[in-house]
């Protein structure tokens, strides 16, 4: 399959389908729809151009700095949709996802795919991308419950100190909570994965020419790897940060 520059074109012609039908029910936000959609088109055209010449180089220095780079950017947004503050939070969050990658992202390629150079480009940075993408999510949600937790229910935190609970066994409570918070929603949605959500991914491994059970299995795998790293992530992050945890709560007070 050969996808040119016609095809493209021809592809995203689709457009005026969502956009005919916002403007004939005077739907506000074509405009918006429009800049969105070229944000898209240079942001996946630029990252499209730097995996070019990364993956010809497959170099095991340049994919890491990618993979850190990619990283960052993803600590910075995971950051900004839990409506925290960049500078305190940004390395523990950064720090959980890049424990996760070594961690369980290491083994996924050492062990389960049977890599024996786990950082070739056509294995690595995929499958870094997919566990960077699916921590996100969670980590999200995760964080967000813990520090309103701590904003919102700051008598429960200062009950458990005054009936002699530690600092750390209160805010271990939130850390709880907040992983219960987030860890039933995505096994869930990891048990609807087939019957209810698209599995995306496993369409497009069986597009790219993949064995149909290579394919499910997998995807499986991958899902169950964003899964042990999401928590791992969250752990981390949360342990990392919760100097800054206690110093915000007294703050709020």
């Amino acid at each position: 399959m050969e996808i040119s520059v016609y095809r493209i074109l021809s592809g995203l012609l689709l457009l005026a389908i969502p956009l005919f039908i916002m403007y004939a029910y005077h739907v506000k936000g074509i405009a918006r729809t429009l800049r969105s959609v070229c944000r898209m088109v240079i942001v996946l055209g630029l990252t499209g151009l730097f995996l070019k010449y990364i993956m010809a180089w497959n170099q095991a220095v340049v994919n890491i700095l990618w993979v850190f780079l990619m990283a960052a950017c993803t600590s910075a947004s995971t950051i900004s949709q839990a409506r925290l503050k960049q500078k305190p939070y940004w390395i523990p969050v950064m720090s959980g996802m890049l424990s996760s990658l070594l961690l369980v992202g290491g083994i996924f390629l050492l062990f389960v795919l049977g890599m024996k150079n786990p950082f070739e480009s056509r294995f690595f940075i995929p499958v870094m991308g997919l566990m960077l993408g699916g921590m996100m999510d969670t980590d999200v949600q995760a964080l967000s419950v813990y520090y309103m937790g701590l904003r919102h229910h700051g008598h429960l935190f200062e009950y458990m100190r005054g009936n002699g609970a530690t600092r750390a066994e209160a805010l271990s409570y939130l850390l709880r909570r907040a992983l219960e918070r987030t860890t039933v929603p995505h096994v869930a949605q990891m048990s609807m994965q087939v019957l209810a959500c698209s599995p995306v991914m496993m369409w497009g491994m069986l597009l790219a020419g993949m064995e149909v059970a290579e394919a499910v299995f997998f995807h499986l795998l991958v899902l169950v790897a964003i899964f042990a790293a999401s928590m791992l992530s969250v752990v981390v992050a949360i342990s990392v940060a919760r100097h800054y945890a206690l110093d915000e709560y007294e703050q709020i007070r």
